[in-house]
């Protein structure tokens, strides 16, 4: 899968390189999102959103345009920062699998990612300084950083014990590929836009897993944003 996300990221470049006698744009992108997983099985729903950012680049590559309307392809490089908050009365063990944690606690998630969307779009001129568009496409993202914080448990270590008080969760078994599909809608006033999106995750997160009760479950994210063409 690290060798189908550099293929990619490598061809996005070779893409948007070869695209050159094309009308073509960049648009450098921020913008807030809210994820939460999504439990495929419906036996612990104990997840809270997790409110955080996204911030990347589009290519804007315009392949038709005729009469106000136009067809592109835009491939993205995104460094999407999502998660969620578990709670240890379903979805995450408090202070390890066989004891739990006094009353309720929350334990928030930070998921990092590398991502690359590759939508089509269909936009439609309503005069030469305000337009609107959707797309959609699939997404592929990395997990290139996380932490679950705010933990309190002993476990063991060599020959003793170590105090944790945050995991990171990729190295403690949650999947760091990511894929799925992304729809979205926005409007365009003298080269800003200001976009909404949701991404819907197929992949599995957490089949391996450690100290997460939930084994099935997937990744939802929806998100405004804010970029400028150049």
């Amino acid at each position: 899968m690290k060798k189908i996300f550099l293929t990619l990221v490598a061809a996005l470049l070779a893409l948007s390189a070869s695209a050159q006698h094309r009308k073509v744009s960049i648009i450098p992108t921020v913008g807030y999102q809210v994820s939460t997983p999504l439990d495929q099985k419906g036996d612990h729903g104990y997840y809270r959103p997790l409110h955080r950012f996204r911030a990347g680049v589009d290519a804007d590559i315009i392949l038709v345009d005729h009469v106000g309307v136009y067809f592109s392809l835009k491939p993205g490089l995104y460094y999407s920062a999502e998660g969620f908050t578990a709670s240890n009365e379903g979805m995450l063990y408090a202070i390890g699998p066989d004891t739990p944690g006094p009353g309720l606690q929350l334990y928030p998630a930070e998921l990092n990612y590398l991502e690359i969307p590759v939508l089509a779009q269909l936009g439609f001129g309503v005069n030469p300084a305000f337009s609107c568009y959707i797309n959609v496409g699939p997404y592929l993202a990395y997990g290139v950083s996380g932490k679950i914080s705010n933990l309190d448990f002993y476990r063991t270590k060599g020959e003793g014990t170590e105090h944790v008080t945050e995991l990171d969760p990729f190295k403690e078994g949650y999947n760091r590929f990511d894929w799925g599909f992304q729809g979205g809608f926005g409007i365009e006033y003298m080269r800003v836009q200001l976009g909404f999106g949701v991404q819907v995750g197929l992949q599995n997160m957490g089949e391996s897993a450690r100290y997460l009760l939930s084994k099935k479950t997937t990744t939802q994210t929806m998100f405004v944003t804010l970029g400028y063409r150049f």
